[in-house]
């Protein structure tokens, strides 16, 4: 498929999604249907598959040393690779979100307490080992996603008014980005301490667009247009250069360098290695494992359950393994 777009940004090398048609009919679309996913490890050569937790998850986080994920949208837990040492973590507190910080040592946790009104969200930062959970927030109030800063001292966050940040205590709030009657944007990722992606739409005319906060001079500026993209997925800077991951509904996976868009792979949820060098992703029935350049194609896993489609594969910060999820579906009639 030829490129259909230049954009020019210096330094600023990006993996970018577009639509095409999915082979397998996603779970989420089938009807009359009660959904449930697994959480599997692979290794990375495609050897060892075993499912390490049955049910119903969300946020799956990977650290050096265990895998943590929220389990019905409640319950925290921490895993080891090798599906060793299932452990709740945190029982009192009802959670709904975890991510891990930009610097890898702490993990960023939502939650509000089994009393709490519905919307009276805190937020918690937790060492990556599990340990040391500490209330950041007390008075929050409704928030969206949230992610903190790699200096642990900002916040990230949501709200229907827009995207903010605020100190860790949830104290000077300041959006960064304002919703309007004609243009939506949502899905903020910390680059590095500075830089901040985003992504917009346009209610007139349903144009996406990836857009860059720059907190040094509180400028805003255009990375990639196109009517097929859809919200910022992960990013990373690497000796100096930004790479971004760009999520789309069902994509063409690009790289995007300087002033060139490739065409690299065709798949879903298009991940990085911790050092950058390789891409994780999905057509929903098979996960691939390729270098950025789109050379040395690997395929790892390959589904063969019709009733289930896999999804969000990633890396695990050693590159030895690959976390991923198989989502199927149980008729309700």
């Amino acid at each position: 498929m030829p490129c259909k777009y230049l954009q020019r940004l210096t330094g600023l090398t990006l993996v970018v999604s577009l639509s095409f048609n999915a082979c397998r009919t996603p779970v989420e679309n089938r009807p009359n249907s009660k959904y449930f996913s697994d959480i599997n490890s692979i290794q990375a050569d495609g050897t060892g598959h075993k499912i390490l937790a049955v049910g119903s998850f969300a946020n799956v986080v990977l650290t050096t040393s265990s895998i943590f994920f929220i389990k019905d949208y409640s319950t925290l837990f921490s895993i080891n690779y090798d599906g060793s040492n299932l452990t709740p973590l945190y029982q009192s507190l009802i959670w709904f979100d975890c991510n891990l910080a930009a610097n890898g040592t702490k993990l960023l946790l939502t939650s509000r307490s089994s009393n709490s009104p519905l919307g009276a969200n805190n937020l918690y930062l937790m060492n990556s080992d599990g340990s040391n959970l500490q209330q950041l927030t007390l008075t929050m109030g409704e928030f969206g996603l949230a992610q903190i800063s790699p200096s642990l001292d900002e916040i990230l966050f949501e709200r229907k008014s827009g995207i903010a940040i605020a100190n860790s205590d949830g104290s000077n709030v300041q959006f960064i980005r304002s919703q309007t009657d004609t243009s939506g944007a949502g899905s903020p990722r910390y680059l590095d301490e500075n830089h901040i992606l985003y992504y917009e739409i346009n209610h007139n005319n349903g144009s996406e667009s990836a857009r860059l906060f720059d907190k040094t001079n509180h400028t805003d500026k255009l990375i990639v247009a196109h009517s097929g993209l859809s919200s910022p997925y992960t990013g990373k800077v690497l000796q100096g250069d930004s790479l971004l991951c760009l999520n789309g509904d069902f994509a063409t996976i690009f790289v995007y360098t300087s002033d060139t868009l490739i065409e690299v792979a065709r798949g879903y949820d298009a991940t990085f290695s911790a050092d950058g060098k390789k891409i994780v992703y999905h057509d929903l029935t098979h996960i691939f494992l390729q270098n950025i350049d789109g050379t040395n194609i690997q395929l790892v896993y390959t589904e063969q359950d019709q009733n289930k489609t896999v999804e969000l594969p990633q890396l695990s910060p050693d590159g030895k393994f690959i976390i991923f999820q198989t989502l199927y579906s149980v008729p309700t009639n």
